[in-house]
């Protein structure tokens, strides 16, 4: 019984202090904030029908946690994506969803893509 009744403290002890490392100095609980769209426009031309967006320098984490991306394009679009890197093929006006995740939240941005004829 003394065996289980100090397991039991050790797990409570043990417990108490991760909740405490996920507090702030100022004893508040550290909220995780989401991905933001920190990009100077949601429309981009699409020069020569194509459109490149280096989606690491369109949005930031606030915590800076690693960011994962996304995109998904309307038709007739097609859209690849390697790491970071976003390139749309545009043969007319459409749009696209990207994405940021940190992991625990999720940020989407739609943007406009225009072609010059």
């Amino acid at each position: 019984m003394k065996h289980a009744y100090q397991l039991a403290t050790l797990l409570l002890m043990l417990g108490i202090l991760a909740s405490l490392s996920s507090m702030t100095p100022t004893g508040a609980f550290a909220a995780n904030l989401a991905p933001v769209w920190d990009a100077p426009t949601t429309e981009y031309v699409a020069e020569g029908g194509l459109v490149s967006l280096d989606l690491s320098k369109s949005f930031f984490d606030p915590d800076g946690d690693p960011l994962q991306y996304t995109v998904s394009v309307s038709e007739p679009l097609t859209a690849t994506i390697h790491e970071q890197l976003v390139v749309i093929s545009a043969p007319q006006n459409g749009e696209a969803v990207v994405s940021a995740s940190d992991g625990k939240t999720i940020t989407l941005q739609k943007i406009s893509i225009i072609t010059q004829h």
